[in-house]
C-alpha cells in the first residue's frame, strides 16, 4: 500500500551552485505526511550529480535520484519525474529554486484536504538576484 501522500520533484540540468538548497528547504518541510523527493538529473556536466548522490545517500528512504544518460530537455525531464511520482498531492521546485517557508507542504496539504474539489493549489513567489541576494 502507498503511504506516499506527497511527492516533491526536482527536474535539474547543471545546478550545481543551488541544488542542495533546493533540497534542503524540501527536507526541512515540517510536514504531518510522508513525503518523497523525486531529483531527475538532465545528465548535467557540473558537479549536480555528485550533490544528489550524496543527499540520496543521506535520505534514501526519502529521495530517489534520476539520473539521465542523455539530456532530454526541460520538458521530457519534468514530465519523466511527473511520471514516476506515487503521491495523492505533487509539489514541484526548480533545481534553482527554494521554499522559505518550513510550512508551506503543511499549510497547502491542509487546504487540499479540507477543500476536495480544489485541483490545484499555487503560492506566491519572490525573485532573488543570485549576485547580490536582493529580491
Amino acid at each position: 500500500m502507498n503511504k506516499i501522500l506527497i511527492s516533491v520533484v526536482i527536474p535539474s540540468y547543471n545546478r550545481a551552485s543551488t541544488v542542495g538548497q533546493t533540497i534542503e528547504s524540501i527536507v526541512n518541510q515540517q510536514v504531518d505526511a510522508d513525503i518523497e523527493i523525486i531529483i531527475g538529473d538532465d545528465c548535467s556536466s557540473d558537479h549536480t550529480a555528485d550533490i544528489c548522490r550524496d543527499y540520496a545517500s543521506r535520505y534514501p528512504e526519502q529521495i530517489r535520484y534520476i539520473r539521465n544518460e542523455r539530456n532530454k530537455g526541460v520538458e521530457e525531464n519534468y514530465f519523466d519525474c511527473l511520471l514516476m511520482a506515487r503521491g495523492k498531492y505533487i509539489a514541484d521546485l526548480a533545481g534553482d529554486d527554494e521554499w522559505t517557508d518550513t510550512t508551506k507542504l503543511e499549510r497547502q496539504r491542509r487546504y487540499m484536504e479540507e477543500h476536495p474539489q480544489c485541483v490545484m493549489l499555487h503560492t506566491d513567489y519572490d525573485v532573488r538576484c543570485e549576485q547580490t541576494g536582493s529580491i
